[in-house]
């Protein structure tokens, strides 16, 4: 029979019967049980304690206690070179005079303002280059 408020009764420590015995034995078998924290072992295919658990060892960043730029692992760029750290890939870019398309965020947004700007018909030209262009006509006599 249930016992607690499936039944409509207070939850309450109950005297340990017979039938809770046989039915502790016919789920557990006659070990006790075994408390604290466990760890499976995935080499020993079996839970062990957790302070008495050891991790494999490993070179790989999978393994790594903590992960980080785990993205980076194993990345090779176009021509074959490895750029597997953000080191090797600085490194890389500045020897081949690449950048990221992050490295023009504020450029981008400032012609992008700037079209908008042109298209609303609120744009005024720079007044430099504006007095570059006129000095560049008038030296080459196209304007007097």
């Amino acid at each position: 029979m249930a016992r607690g408020r499936a039944n409509g009764e207070p939850i309450t420590s109950q005297a340990q019967t017979r039938e809770w015995d046989e039915g502790y034995s016919r789920v557990f078998g006659e070990r006790k049980p075994m408390r604290g924290r466990w760890v499976y072992d995935e080499a020993q295919q079996k839970l062990v304690r957790a302070d008495e658990y050891v991790a494999p060892q490993s070179e790989h960043a999978v393994h790594a206690p903590v992960m980080v730029d785990r993205f980076m692992e194993g990345a090779r760029a176009t021509d074959g070179t490895d750029i597997s750290t953000r080191g090797k890939r600085k490194a890389y870019m500045e020897r081949n005079g690449l950048a990221d398309y992050q490295d023009y965020a504020g450029a981008r947004e400032a012609k992008r303002k700037e079209r908008e700007a042109k298209a609303r018909g609120e744009f005024k030209p720079d007044p430099q280059l504006r007095e570059q262009v006129g000095r560049a006509l008038y030296k080459a006599k196209i304007i007097l």
